[in-house]
């Protein structure tokens, strides 16, 4: 037997959390006898007599030795992809913002009736052909809720054929949240569009400094208010608050998470009892204990410079990796367990690295990136009255490139598979070391805390 190339074992002052990043198998190493032998797995002789060593081995930390899990780790990664096709819809160019770090050049370009016809026949026929057991449909822009009608049509006619060949069709949404009126939200929900990422920049002030109306005029209040209300509702959904966080909102992010958990993260017992089905947790006797809203999670990213005309203007912070361990510290000192990080398998990589994963612009055209949006090199092909025509040789760039040789061994590369930017990674860009390290860094943060390491 040798030591899984992806355990990695995080200590803390008193016990040790091995965490297996392939096959997300944890266990605690809590007494010194079992901590002595976490410490020496690199020259394990394996004892079947041992409970630990075969705790090990049926966590998947201890392996066979000719186990190849380079193999492995590319094979998961296929079977990542089989069973779910996801099309992120550049329904619409324009924005109702003018948000002051956004990269997006606002348009009046959105997609016409042809392209979501050419598009629900080519769904349809990859269903068929790929045999994909659900599909989702990720609708972005600009800002997607200035084209809801099309939307709604388009969701209603999906669900037919979904019901028509027995495949589960659902969306998600990333909306400013200005418009995502609760009448609106309720139509949503119920066409399986429930998954929502909207943005808050920290109180109203900061936010409505860097997230103002195209003629001027604040944004916060009206967005706060549209989530009450979802909150208020029994609705089945989920709400990432994103916050995207420069120098001046940095310094009330503490208070900041607290706001956030008071008003929709956090419920009472009380409430937690009643409506236990809609939230997924369980009752309590304890009515002054708070538990967490399951529909909501709480997104943090530091303000980067991604091409905007205001770019110079903004203040970055240096230091996102102590932004976002300091967030996942002070979520756990408000027992805050929603922070929208996944250490599960391939969950921290790109989605444009992703071959069941595409990006449709307003025109037909089919993308990997919505970042690099009018990039030549983000250009893999064409949507037709035929179907979906790309090209192989060059969405191969984005999804079958050769790994890093700085990823080889890295303790956390089933987490990101070397894929945290694609674009990147086959222009030629050179891995920063620090890069790398502020990922390590944030989900040994996370693991810690989550886990509860002491």
């Amino acid at each position: 037997m040798k030591k899984s190339r992806f355990l990695n074992i995080i200590k803390g002052n008193s016990e040790y959390l091995l965490h297996n990043t392939l096959y997300g198998t944890m266990v605690k190493a809590k007494c010194d006898i079992t901590r002595e032998i976490a410490d020496n797995l690199d020259t394990v002789e394996y004892d079947e007599g041992n409970e630990f060593h075969k705790a090990l081995k049926d966590l998947r930390m201890l392996v066979d030795e000719n186990v190849n899990e380079s193999s492995l780790l590319n094979y998961h990664f296929a079977e990542l992809n089989r069973s779910n096709l996801l099309v992120i819809l550049i329904v619409t160019r324009q924005c109702n913002f003018r948000c002051t770090y956004c990269y997006e050049k606002h348009e009046n370009k959105k997609m016409d009736r042809e392209i979501y016809e050419n598009l629900k026949n080519a769904i349809a026929a990859e269903i068929d052909y790929k045999g994909y057991k659900s599909v989702t449909l990720s609708f972005f822009g600009g800002e997607p809720m200035l084209e809801y009608d099309e939307i709604v049509n388009f969701m209603e006619e999906l669900q037919k054929i979904g019901k028509e060949k027995n495949v589960h069709i659902d969306g998600s949404m990333t909306t400013n949240g200005y418009d995502l009126t609760i009448d609106k939200f309720t139509k949503l929900v119920n066409l399986n569009v429930y998954d929502f990422q909207i943005t808050i920049d920290g109180f109203r002030e900061t936010h409505d400094k860097n997230r103002f109306l195209v003629g001027g005029g604040g944004t916060w209040q009206r967005i706060i208010d549209n989530l009450k209300a979802a909150k208020a509702s029994d609705l089945n959904f989920r709400i990432t608050l994103r916050a995207n966080i420069d120098n001046a909102a940095a310094l009330t992010v503490r208070e900041f998470l607290g706001f956030l958990s008071e008003n929709f993260v956090a419920i009472a017992a009380d409430a937690a009892a009643e409506n236990s089905e809609n939230f997924n947790i369980s009752d309590t006797e304890n009515s002054d204990t708070v538990q967490s809203d399951s529909r909501f999670l709480v997104h943090f990213e530091a303000v980067k410079k991604m091409g905007g005309e205001l770019d110079d203007k903004l203040d970055v912070c240096n230091d996102e990796g102590g932004l976002i361990t300091d967030v996942i510290d002070f979520a756990a000192e408000l027992d805050l367990p929603a922070i929208n990080y996944s250490p599960a398998p391939f969950a921290n990589m790109c989605y444009a690295s992703k071959t069941n994963t595409m990006v449709l612009d307003t025109n037909g055209t089919i993308m990997k990136c919505t970042v690099a949006i009018d990039s030549p090199h983000n250009e893999v092909g064409k949507l037709t009255a035929e179907g979906f025509d790309i090209d192989d040789a060059t969405i191969c760039n984005w999804t079958s490139s050769p790994l890093p040789k700085e990823c080889g061994e890295c303790p956390i590369l089933a987490i990101c598979y070397g894929k945290k930017c694609p674009m990147a990674t086959w222009q030629g860009e050179l891995r920063k070391p620090e890069d790398c390290q502020k990922h390590i860094r944030i989900y040994e943060s996370f693991m810690c805390n989550s886990c509860k390491v002491v």
